[in-house]
């Protein structure tokens, strides 16, 4: 009897794994793969995704370029803004959406997102010799017409000098965004005024689809960064 009961619990063990494998009720993953072409939604949001030019750029389109070799399937891009993109993800229509989304964004309401590949924040900056000012009342460098510029304007009590490039600073205070330190060659005050998680959005509900990326990316944890960085030319 107790021979009987440890095979029956072992089954119910096994069965109970079962169902927490991931499972895709549309069937992403394997479509993608034998269909041999990924349908990736893109919408402006530079560095992460950029559609100046002829074809997308961006961190986030050069992760996916990547993440389809990883697959050995070719892309197809479709343009739209980022309420017609969850769109077309809700109706399976597209495979997954480059953004620049924050983990945060209401979006995630609509749209399954993935682990943050990348964290950005945006911070008081100084050369590495000066020392941390209070941000109160200074004045600070930031480009003109930046998100940076918009919260020094809003959330802070320092005062904020638009200039067309930050490699104007000559050595003063910035608001910038981290990744671009290293082009500027300034340091990261404790000072933070805003930082964001950035995420790659599927279908709701699409787990194996997800697990994938997920895991992908977390194994390519650090050409996320260096993508990042390159896009940090002022």
């Amino acid at each position: 009897m107790k021979t009987r009961n440890a095979y029956l619990l072992l089954a119910c063990g096994l069965a109970l794994a079962g169902c927490q494998f991931p499972k895709d009720p549309e069937g992403t993953l394997n479509k993608v793969r034998d269909r041999g072409t990924m349908e990736v939604g893109v919408t402006h949001a530079d560095p992460f995704v950029n559609l100046a030019a002829a074809e997308p750029a961006g961190v986030e389109v050069e992760l996916i370029k990547e993440f389809a070799r990883h697959l050995g399937v070719d892309i197809e891009w479709v343009e739209g803004s980022e309420s017609q993109l969850a769109d077309l993800l809700a109706g399976t229509e597209i495979d997954v959406m480059l953004a620049g989304i924050d983990r945060r964004s209401p979006i995630q309401q609509e749209v399954a997102l993935t682990r943050p590949y990348a964290n950005v924040e945006i911070v008081l900056a100084v050369p590495p010799e000066a020392d941390t000012p209070d941000i109160e009342g200074l004045d600070v460098l930031v480009e003109e017409n930046s998100e940076a510029a918009a919260i020094v304007e809003k959330e802070t009590d320092a005062d904020p000098i638009p200039v067309t490039s930050l490699t104007e600073a000559d050595g003063r205070p910035v608001v910038v965004e981290d990744y671009l330190l290293d082009e500027l060659r300034y340091r990261k005050t404790g000072h933070s005024l805003k930082e964001t998680e950035h995420c790659l959005a599927v279908t709701l509900g699409e787990n194996a689809w997800l697990t994938e990326i997920e895991k992908w990316l977390l194994d390519h944890e650090e050409l996320a960064a260096d993508l990042l960085r390159q896009e940090g030319t002022l």
